[in-house]
């Protein structure tokens, strides 16, 4: 893209050199707007995977991250809907995953490791109805659990999380 920048720095005087090298440029922001949604979405992603066992950023520190990401897709005149689908892919479907592994903290499955595996998908995490279900086949539902489970629902509805001092504080309880 940026190796033909001396093609479109030639204006001609005429009309149809003025026509074509302003197709050229708008070609050019439809390329630009493309790069910067791939590195968002790395940039969400890179973010989410790091320190997976261990919080490698903090939760505020999380959020301006993603914050950041959305805000520069913004400037360079993404649509929103290709936003929400980053958000959703590179985002959320890790915030889900850590929701699943928060709410399984030490429960014991047994037998039912591959219920367990299952819920815990990276590439897609058990809703809170099938993680629901699985606790209670285990008979491992308690207050804490069904509180996070509610939160984890708030979570999937409004896009943001109904207690953020908890999640914040989720790797340390």
């Amino acid at each position: 893209m940026l190796a033909h920048i001396d093609r479109i720095a030639e204006i001609s005087a005429s009309a149809t050199g003025a026509r074509i090298v302003l197709q050229q440029v708008q070609e050019k922001v439809v390329e630009l707007r493309r790069l910067v949604v791939v590195s968002a979405r790395m940039h969400m992603t890179m973010a989410q995977r790091m320190g997976r066992w261990g919080p490698a950023f903090t939760a505020a520190e999380m959020e301006a991250i993603r914050q950041e990401s959305e805000d520069l897709m913004r400037e360079a005149g993404v649509d929103e809907a290709d936003i929400a689908s980053v958000k959703r892919r590179e985002w959320d479907r890790y915030v889900h995953l850590d929701y699943v592994f928060w709410i399984f903290k030490n429960v014991k499955t047994g037998d039912a490791r591959d219920d367990r595996d299952k819920v815990r998908n990276v590439q897609s995490p058990g809703t809170p109805d099938e993680v629901e279900a699985l606790l209670t086949k285990l008979g491992a539902m308690t207050e804490e659990r069904r509180e996070r489970l509610e939160m984890y629902r708030h979570y999937l509805v409004h896009g943001k999380h109904r207690d953020p001092e908890a999640w914040a504080t989720k790797d340390k309880q």
